[in-house]
């Protein structure tokens, strides 16, 4: 495949069809990146099209389009209310009551989102998300407040307000306790969020910090409209779009899918804990973003050798890329020589003939580029296998891991 590379130009843009500023604006695709004007997106018989200036591109086949537009200052410190569905909203709190909880934000305006949707908010603004995602992954039948004090209380959670939270505990009664004092407010999921529709699923990450993604709608009149958890034509402007990725176009990160087998250990005579080594997604076994060779990647794996990712792919897919190697975390930890992983990669249990021995990565080594032939494949497994040491160190990111799907033409 040909690879296109994105070459920084300023060009004066007329986005979506009714802009009035000049943006710069990088179109990533399967097979590469580049810099067009993008004029309007189409959408036809449940098949978008972006059309830029040059030429019109299935949606599809777009994996992001990057924006550059007018800077913006957004209140860092603001609460983060993550939804049952994964999005995150960053807004100020201007109150609620015992259904729902009304915030103002940069991007979206002012919302009322309904308590049962909602899965968490973050109230104090430089918490560590690696224990906000650990507590996430908790299951529990009680709504729980993490005090900044390191005590929590749990029961039945009645109300977030502005400037205090109620809360009724078993054998307590109702608490009130002021926002200032709170850490995170952790709520039990009543039920999973249903799955999006048929079209184009596109996540949005806007200026003030909030994610949100839906099925695509329309796009008119300088706006974009979603069909999303909160609103079933949830708008947003262009001026506050940082990035629009395409969920469901010709590829497929692994990150969004379920592996069907794992295999995670330490050699024998060493203590296995899943809770410090088990495989994150999106994230790097220690939790924190996803690096390589000072890069950080947004989508990914994140694993500790030993382990085994098997996913299901059903002859759908011909080609699985990555960018693998050790995670940055690890160069500044140990002595020289500590950190090794072996990369292998299998297609229906036999390894790849593109790398039959594995790839031999260790601490410091810049990044490797992989892509391997899947075609008409049913499984593939990904292996950080042990490196000379063991498994000292073995923190391995198969980062940017995702599938290319056959052409249905």
């Amino acid at each position: 495949m040909k690879l296109q590379i994105a070459i920084p130009l300023l060009i004066s843009v007329c986005f979506l069809g009714s802009m009035t500023n000049s943006y710069a604006e990088t179109i990533k695709t399967i097979d590469g990146s580049f810099n067009e004007n993008v004029v309007s997106i189409l959408q036809k018989d449940n098949v978008a099209v972006v059309a830029t200036d040059k030429q019109n591109i299935p949606l599809a086949s777009v994996r992001s389009i990057e924006f550059n537009p007018r800077s913006k200052k957004v209140p860092q410190e603001s609460p983060i209310i993550i939804l049952t569905n994964g999005d995150r909203i960053r807004g100020q709190i201007t109150g609620g009551s015992d259904e729902s909880l009304k915030i103002r934000t940069v991007s979206l305006g002012r919302l009322e989102i309904e308590l049962e949707k909602i899965r968490a908010v973050v109230l104090k603004h430089d918490m560590d998300f690696r224990e906000v995602e650990k507590r996430l992954r908790q299951k529990t039948d009680k709504d729980l407040i993490y005090l900044r004090s390191n005590s929590q209380a749990g029961g039945v959670l009645e109300q977030i307000g502005k400037e205090e939270v109620a809360i009724e505990v078993d054998g307590a009664g109702q608490l009130k306790i002021k926002v200032a004092k709170i850490q995170m407010i952790l709520m039990s999921l009543i039920e999973e969020p249903k799955k999006l529709g048929k079209g184009s699923h596109v996540r949005l990450k806007l200026l003030d910090g909030s994610s949100v993604h839906g099925v695509f709608k329309e796009d008119d009149k300088g706006t974009m409209v979603i069909n999303n958890l909160l609103n079933p034509k949830l708008t947003v402007a262009h001026t506050d779009i940082l990035e629009m990725l395409v969920l469901n176009g010709s590829f497929l990160y692994l990150s969004d899918m379920k592996p069907t087998k794992v295999v995670q250990k330490f050699p024998e005579g060493f203590q296995f804990y899943p809770d410090r080594f088990g495989w994150k997604k999106d994230r790097s076994v220690r939790g924190g973003i996803l690096k390589l060779g000072g890069k950080s990647y947004e989508k990914g794996l994140g694993v500790h050798s030993y382990c085994s990712l098997t996913f299901k792919l059903g002859g759908q897919y011909k080609e699985f890329r990555s960018i693998i190697g050790l995670d940055d975390s690890v160069r500044f930890r140990g002595k020289p020589g500590m950190g090794f992983v072996r990369f292998r990669i299998l297609v229906d249990g036999k390894p790849v003939k593109e790398h039959p021995e594995g790839l031999l990565m260790e601490k410091g080594e810049s990044p490797k580029k992989i892509v391997i032939n899947v075609a008409k494949a049913k499984t593939l497994t990904l292996v950080a296998d042990y490196g000379p040491l063991l498994h000292i160190l073995g923190r391995a990111n198969w980062a940017d891991a995702h599938l290319i799907r056959e052409s249905k033409e």
